[in-house]
Protein backbone atom coordinates (compact mmCIF):
# COMPACT_ATOMS: atom_id res chain seq x y z
CA UNK A 1 0.00 0.00 0.00
CA UNK A 2 1.30 3.45 -0.86
CA UNK A 3 2.06 6.03 1.76
CA UNK A 4 0.95 9.61 2.03
CA UNK A 5 3.71 12.10 1.24
CA UNK A 6 3.36 15.86 1.28
CA UNK A 7 6.25 17.96 -0.04
CA UNK A 8 4.57 21.31 -0.64
CA UNK A 9 6.74 24.24 0.35
CA UNK A 10 5.53 26.79 2.85
CA UNK A 11 3.99 29.85 1.18
CA UNK A 12 5.45 33.29 1.82
CA UNK A 13 2.02 34.91 1.37
CA UNK A 14 0.79 33.45 4.69
CA UNK A 15 3.70 34.55 6.90
CA UNK A 16 4.39 37.69 8.88
CA UNK A 17 6.89 39.85 7.03
CA UNK A 18 8.88 43.06 7.25
CA UNK A 19 9.38 44.87 3.94
CA UNK A 20 12.04 47.53 3.41
CA UNK A 21 9.54 49.49 1.29
CA UNK A 22 7.09 49.45 4.21
CA UNK A 23 9.78 50.81 6.53
CA UNK A 24 10.59 53.58 4.06
CA UNK A 25 6.91 54.57 3.66
CA UNK A 26 6.50 54.78 7.43
CA UNK A 27 9.64 56.91 7.86
CA UNK A 28 11.80 54.29 9.59
CA UNK A 29 14.83 54.93 7.39
CA UNK A 30 15.30 58.55 8.50
CA UNK A 31 18.34 58.43 10.84
CA UNK A 32 16.88 56.66 13.95
CA UNK A 33 13.53 55.10 14.73
CA UNK A 34 12.26 52.84 17.50
CA UNK A 35 8.69 51.56 17.15
CA UNK A 36 6.45 48.51 17.49
CA UNK A 37 4.90 46.90 14.40
CA UNK A 38 1.75 44.86 15.04
CA UNK A 39 0.04 42.37 12.74
CA UNK A 40 -3.77 42.29 12.90
CA UNK A 41 -5.98 39.66 11.23
CA UNK A 42 -9.77 40.12 11.40
CA UNK A 43 -9.40 42.61 14.24
CA UNK A 44 -7.26 40.28 16.37
CA UNK A 45 -3.59 40.97 17.15
CA UNK A 46 -1.57 38.02 15.87
CA UNK A 47 1.86 39.30 16.82
CA UNK A 48 4.12 42.27 17.21
CA UNK A 49 7.80 43.10 16.95
CA UNK A 50 9.77 46.08 18.21
CA UNK A 51 12.06 47.47 15.55
CA UNK A 52 14.98 49.84 16.01
CA UNK A 53 16.38 51.26 12.78
CA UNK A 54 19.67 53.13 12.66
CA UNK A 55 20.81 54.78 9.41
CA UNK A 56 22.72 57.77 10.80
CA UNK A 57 26.22 56.20 10.59
CA UNK A 58 27.49 55.67 7.04
CA UNK A 59 29.21 52.32 7.55
CA UNK A 60 26.94 51.02 10.30
CA UNK A 61 23.29 50.85 9.18
CA UNK A 62 21.14 48.18 10.79
CA UNK A 63 17.72 47.02 12.00
CA UNK A 64 17.34 45.49 15.46
CA UNK A 65 14.47 43.05 16.02
CA UNK A 66 13.14 42.64 19.59
CA UNK A 67 10.25 40.28 20.38
CA UNK A 68 9.08 37.40 22.55
CA UNK A 69 7.97 34.01 21.29
CA UNK A 70 6.03 31.33 23.13
CA UNK A 71 5.72 27.81 21.77
CA UNK A 72 2.92 25.55 23.05
CA UNK A 73 4.07 23.85 26.24
CA UNK A 74 7.30 25.86 26.42
CA UNK A 75 8.52 28.96 28.18
CA UNK A 76 8.53 32.43 26.70
CA UNK A 77 11.79 33.17 24.87
CA UNK A 78 13.06 36.71 24.18
CA UNK A 79 14.86 37.47 20.92
CA UNK A 80 17.14 40.38 20.09
CA UNK A 81 19.26 40.35 16.94
CA UNK A 82 20.42 42.61 14.12
CA UNK A 83 20.09 42.52 10.33
CA UNK A 84 22.46 44.91 8.57
CA UNK A 85 21.24 47.38 5.95
CA UNK A 86 22.93 48.29 2.70
CA UNK A 87 22.09 50.69 -0.10
CA UNK A 88 22.24 50.65 -3.87
CA UNK A 89 22.00 53.51 -6.32
CA UNK A 90 18.83 53.89 -8.36
CA UNK A 91 18.99 54.59 -12.10
CA UNK A 92 17.20 57.92 -11.78
CA UNK A 93 19.00 59.12 -8.66
CA UNK A 94 18.62 58.43 -4.98
CA UNK A 95 19.32 55.25 -3.08
CA UNK A 96 17.42 52.10 -2.22
CA UNK A 97 17.80 50.26 1.07
CA UNK A 98 18.12 46.48 1.38
CA UNK A 99 18.31 44.02 4.28
CA UNK A 100 21.39 41.81 4.48
CA UNK A 101 20.10 38.46 5.73
CA UNK A 102 22.25 37.54 8.71
CA UNK A 103 21.78 33.83 8.06
CA UNK A 104 22.85 33.61 4.40
CA UNK A 105 24.29 37.07 3.56
CA UNK A 106 21.91 37.75 0.65
CA UNK A 107 20.64 41.24 -0.14
CA UNK A 108 16.83 41.08 0.13
CA UNK A 109 13.87 43.44 0.33
CA UNK A 110 11.62 41.31 2.58
CA UNK A 111 12.25 39.28 5.73
CA UNK A 112 9.74 36.61 6.79
CA UNK A 113 8.95 35.15 10.22
CA UNK A 114 9.05 31.46 9.35
CA UNK A 115 10.18 29.77 12.53
CA UNK A 116 11.60 31.81 15.41
CA UNK A 117 13.69 34.31 13.43
CA UNK A 118 13.08 36.78 10.62
CA UNK A 119 14.88 35.33 7.60
CA UNK A 120 14.84 35.73 3.83
CA UNK A 121 12.72 33.47 1.61
CA UNK A 122 15.83 31.58 0.48
CA UNK A 123 16.75 30.55 4.04
CA UNK A 124 13.18 29.46 4.77
CA UNK A 125 12.81 27.70 1.39
CA UNK A 126 9.56 29.57 0.69
CA UNK A 127 7.41 29.72 -2.40
CA UNK A 128 4.52 31.96 -3.45
CA UNK A 129 0.85 31.05 -3.72
CA UNK A 130 0.87 31.70 -7.46
CA UNK A 131 3.59 29.05 -7.93
CA UNK A 132 1.39 26.40 -6.29
CA UNK A 133 -1.67 26.95 -8.48
CA UNK A 134 -2.53 23.87 -10.48
CA UNK A 135 -2.20 24.80 -14.13
CA UNK A 136 -3.96 21.61 -15.23
CA UNK A 137 -7.12 22.53 -13.37
CA UNK A 138 -10.19 22.94 -15.58
CA UNK A 139 -10.84 26.48 -14.39
CA UNK A 140 -7.25 27.73 -14.41
CA UNK A 141 -7.72 29.68 -17.69
CA UNK A 142 -10.67 31.49 -16.10
CA UNK A 143 -8.55 32.47 -13.09
CA UNK A 144 -5.76 33.71 -15.37
CA UNK A 145 -8.33 35.60 -17.45
CA UNK A 146 -9.60 37.39 -14.34
CA UNK A 147 -6.04 38.34 -13.43
CA UNK A 148 -5.47 39.73 -16.94
CA UNK A 149 -8.65 41.81 -16.74
CA UNK A 150 -7.64 43.07 -13.30
CA UNK A 151 -4.22 44.07 -14.64
CA UNK A 152 -5.86 45.86 -17.56
CA UNK A 153 -8.15 47.73 -15.16
CA UNK A 154 -5.17 48.81 -13.02
CA UNK A 155 -3.31 50.47 -15.90
CA UNK A 156 -3.26 54.22 -15.25
CA UNK A 157 -2.96 55.45 -18.84
CA UNK A 158 -5.04 53.25 -21.14
CA UNK A 159 -5.31 55.57 -24.13
CA UNK A 160 -2.91 58.09 -25.64
CA UNK A 161 -4.18 60.43 -28.36
CA UNK A 162 -7.31 58.32 -28.75
CA UNK A 163 -5.45 55.03 -29.27
CA UNK A 164 -4.86 52.29 -26.71
CA UNK A 165 -1.32 52.20 -25.32
CA UNK A 166 0.87 49.23 -26.28
CA UNK A 167 0.65 47.73 -22.80
CA UNK A 168 -3.13 48.08 -22.63
CA UNK A 169 -3.55 46.64 -26.15
CA UNK A 170 -1.31 43.70 -25.29
CA UNK A 171 -3.41 42.90 -22.20
CA UNK A 172 -6.64 43.27 -24.17
CA UNK A 173 -5.37 40.89 -26.86
CA UNK A 174 -4.19 38.37 -24.28
CA UNK A 175 -7.48 38.69 -22.38
CA UNK A 176 -9.57 38.04 -25.50
CA UNK A 177 -7.56 34.93 -26.31
CA UNK A 178 -7.95 33.66 -22.77
CA UNK A 179 -11.73 34.33 -22.82
CA UNK A 180 -12.09 31.97 -25.79
CA UNK A 181 -9.69 29.41 -24.31
CA UNK A 182 -11.52 29.46 -20.97
CA UNK A 183 -14.88 28.96 -22.64
CA UNK A 184 -13.58 26.01 -24.69
CA UNK A 185 -12.09 24.43 -21.57
CA UNK A 186 -15.35 24.73 -19.64
CA UNK A 187 -17.39 23.41 -22.57
CA UNK A 188 -15.06 20.42 -22.98
CA UNK A 189 -15.59 19.47 -19.30
CA UNK A 190 -19.39 19.58 -19.54
CA UNK A 191 -21.23 16.33 -20.23
CA UNK A 192 -22.83 16.05 -23.64
CA UNK A 193 -26.55 15.37 -23.87
CA UNK A 194 -28.10 13.82 -26.97
CA UNK A 195 -31.69 14.58 -27.85
CA UNK A 196 -33.74 12.32 -30.10
CA UNK A 197 -36.05 14.23 -32.40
Amino acid sequence: MGRYYFSKKQEADNLKKIEISQLKRRGFLNIWRDEVITWVVNGVDTGSVRIQVSTHTEGNKYVTFLYNSTSPGKEKVSYCYIHSLTTSRCNFGGTRYWFICRFCGRRVGILYMGDTYFRCRHCLNLTYNSRNENRRDAFYPIVVDRKQHKRADNIRIKYYKGKPTKRYQRLLNKGGFLDAKAMLTVLSKMPTVKHDL
